[in-house]
């Protein structure tokens, strides 16, 4: 019998092979790898005795010659459960020899078809939850041999990590595992334990930098950026001047410099073609490792933050899978507004940077929005939430939250401060009004829409000087100079005698307690004629009955604009010191809850805001910034 009908009758005689066997099986196999289709290899590797597959399969080369290419011709459930034997095997090994981790890891990291084979089956393979399963599970090995190869052995954990990540983001396995996340079944294998797995071999480059190991790492960023920022001379000394803080990127972390490549090898041109126009027509490049790093700095604190809401916990998981996303988009919108703002020093790219947790804020309160959506969907709407948000936007989002902050920390202490600025603002308001009323109006005594009334007379009114009556008086017609006052009498500049105080009526302001207005429009159309520019003209007045407390009308009168309406009927309830029924009109409200929030927002602007870690109880700061001390500083305030 010639040695390969001995193999095959090994293989059909029992499923699980001796140490013996298994080395003759291994000896003929590995001699006709030429030939490899000829065994039945999966049975081999399922069957093969354990010591003879960790210490001597596996750290054959041609062993894993022979699986690639009989594994990727084999059902992905078969493909799976072996790749799950051999790293379980390996990872229970270990104690013994490192040497099969390393063999197998180093091989997932240039196989180009084992991964993207289980990944391409994984995402059309949503009828069969078994053989999902499987896949995972063999991932889920997969992963556990890089943690311990990173572990126990960084400096080829150096090398082996980061090619096989590249491998995993170019098969688009992390974007799979998003449109997995809604399946109950695979939900708690890959947040539970992929998830997790992959966070700590991230910890673990985000912990050694380029220099420390040597690793393709560097050389495959370096390549990256030459592709990726291929400029001129010109263009080229313009980038690194502006970037010289990062000349030496030997010294920058293994993850920084895997989502670097990521970035900059990213299909979406938008950002080159931004940053290419902003070299060329701008005097003031962008720094782009300086936001670069930042980005992804305040994208790992956001992802990585507290425990979240549980209802959101897939949304979240999502976006931690598909973070290259998010530093694209953000970089992309940080650059477009560096052009927008025109950009120029340090603190202004820091000044931008700012805006980047208003925008993961922003981020937060959609999700918050939406119940049903799937972790695809979240992604989608998170990311187009960030793409909505345009300079303008993010600046008013940045005051609002400096507001807030304000507002949350000095709470506690500006009770009083409000009641102060409300009673200011409500004075400042009640003297501008009273001077308006003490210079006197010209309103109509007669409807001057009524067509029985050629010429309707007016009404010249004018609050005392004492504040204590409203003083009226007919003309005839509207004169050119103002009349003046004297004691309770009104004056044309033309009278000399007493007759002034004779045609004065002074209406004392107590008697006045409510008041009733009425619009009166007339509305002239002139006739439709197709020769002609149809004109529409609008004659409008507002009829004030003023009142007394028998609603008994102790003066009628028409104005012609709605700002005498405002001035002279809040004015009147802000002036007079007898309660009138009406409150003051929804515009003056308007007007006093503006200047309120101005100067508001002028005093705190003046307070620190405490830090995150920094606890506000009893401290001395709020021991100093009392009340006493922010109405100090309203003392500094003025209006002009």
């Amino acid at each position: 019998m010639d040695a390969t009908s001995r193999v095959q009758q090994l293989l059909d005689q029992s499923e699980s092979l001796s140490l013996e066997h298994s080395r003759e099986c291994l000896k003929t196999i590995l001699a006709a790898s030429h030939q490899p289709k000829q065994f039945d290899f999966s049975r081999f590797l399922l069957g093969c005795h354990d010591k003879v597959l960790c210490q001597e399969a596996i750290l054959n080369a041609k062993f894993w010659e022979l699986f690639e290419v009989t594994m990727t011709d084999a059902p992905p459930d078969t493909l799976a459960i072996c790749l799950t034997r051999v790293c379980t095997l390996s990872l229970r090994e270990s104690g013994v020899d490192m040497q099969a981790i390393t063999s197998l890891c180093r091989f997932l990291s240039t196989s180009d078809m084992i991964l993207p084979i289980l990944s391409a089956n994984l995402s059309t393979q949503r009828t069969s939850m078994r053989v999902n399963f499987d896949i995972l599970e063999s991932v889920d090995g997969a992963l556990r041999c890089l943690v311990c190869l990173c572990e126990r052995d960084p400096m080829n954990a150096a090398v082996i990590v980061p090619s096989s990540f590249f491998l995993f983001q170019d098969c688009g396995f992390w974007n799979i595992l998003i449109s997995l996340l809604p399946m109950e079944e695979l939900k708690s294998e890959i947040l539970e334990v992929i998830l997790p797995l992959r966070n700590r071999i991230f910890k673990f480059m985000a912990s050694l930098s380029l220099k420390e190991f040597p690793t393709p790492l560097e050389t495959k960023m370096m390549e990256s950026i030459t592709d990726t920022l291929s400029f001129d001379g010109n263009l080229k000394s313009k980038f690194e001047e502006v970037n010289q803080g990062y000349g030496d990127l030997h010294s920058i972390k293994l993850i920084e410099a895997f989502h670097l490549v990521i970035f900059l090898k990213n299909a979406n041109l938008s950002f080159k073609k931004t940053l290419s126009e902003e070299l060329l027509f701008g005097s003031n490049p962008f720094p782009l490792y300086k936001a670069f790093f930042s980005i992804l700095d305040q994208l790992h604190q956001f992802l990585n933050s507290q425990a979240k809401d549980t209802s959101t916990t897939t949304y979240y998981a999502a976006f931690l899978l598909d973070k290259d996303a998010f530093i694209y988009t953000i970089m992309d919108k940080i650059l477009k507004m560096w052009v927008v703002s025109q950009g120029e020093s340090k603190n202004d790219i820091h000044s931008l940077l700012e805006t980047i947790p208003i925008m993961l804020d922003q981020i937060d309160k959609a999700i918050k929005n939406f119940s049903d959506l799937s972790p695809q969907g979240a992604v989608s709407l998170a990311l187009e939430t960030i793409e909505g948000i345009n300079y303008e936007k993010a600046r008013q989002l940045q005051l609002e939250s400096i507001k807030r902050k304000h507002q949350e920390k000095w709470s506690n202490a500006t009770s009083d401060f409000e009641k102060l600025l409300s009673e200011q603002v409500h004075d400042y308001v009640r003297h501008q009004r009273l001077l308006q009323l003490q210079k006197g109006t010209w309103a109509f005594s007669e409807n001057p829409l009524d067509r029985n009334v050629p010429c309707p007379k007016l009404y010249f009114m004018v609050l005392s000087a004492n504040q204590v009556n409203l003083l009226v008086r007919e003309f005839p017609t509207k004169m050119e100079v103002t009349p003046f006052i004297e004691e309770n009498g009104i004056f044309s500049s033309s009278e000399k005698d007493q007759a002034g105080f004779e045609k004065t009526t002074a209406i004392p302001l107590h008697t006045i307690v409510d008041f009733e207005t009425a619009e009166i429009l007339l509305e002239n159309k002139a006739p439709d004629n197709p020769r002609l520019v149809n004109v529409i003209q609008k004659d409008f007045y507002t009829g004030v009955n003023f009142l007394d407390k028998y609603r008994k009308t102790v003066l009628k009168v028409f104005f012609d604009n709605k700002d005498d309406v405002y001035v002279w009927l809040d004015g009147l309830k802000l002036v007079s010191p007898f309660k009138i029924r009406r409150g003051i009109s929804d515009s003056t409200k308007e007007q006093m809850n503006t200047l309120i929030d101005i100067r508001r927002n002028a005093q705190m602007l003046n307070l620190e805001i405490s830090d995150d870690g920094e606890s506000t109880e009893n401290s001395d700061e709020e021991e100093y910034y009392n009340v006493d001390t922010l109405k100090e500083l309203n003392l500094k305030f003025y209006y002009e």
